[in-house]
């Protein structure tokens, strides 16, 4: 099957500055100046490596938070382990209390 082939458009030498950017002629590029998407990629790249570099520090502290938090819970959950053992009583009357308090607080009120 032959292809109809298309008319090329002919250029005017006063239609320059209408043709569209190519890979090998920019448009409006300066010798002295990377190309804008070049600038661009640089900044955005300047900003990631700033942000990556302020993170850093910040993880480390916020590791560090995580591990003390962990570690308190797991303190206070032997704390609460031996007082339950030393005091079974205690713990099953202080758990029936808060039981009540909180069955208590959060009974609707009765509708007449």
């Amino acid at each position: 099957m032959n292809s109809p082939t298309l008319p090329t458009p002919t250029r005017n030498s006063q239609d320059t500055h209408s043709r569209p950017a190519t890979a090998n002629r920019p448009l409006d590029h300066d010798d002295d100046q990377p190309p804008a998407v070049e600038r661009i990629a640089a900044t955005a790249h300047a900003a990631i490596d700033q942000a990556a570099a302020k993170a850093g520090p910040a993880l480390e502290k916020v590791q560090e938070k995580v591990q003390d938090v962990s570690q308190l819970s797991n303190q206070w959950l032997y704390d609460t382990r031996q007082q339950v053992r030393r005091h079974p009583l205690s713990a099953v009357a202080f758990g029936l209390l808060a039981g009540w308090l909180i069955a208590r607080t959060s009974k609707r009120p009765r509708l007449p």
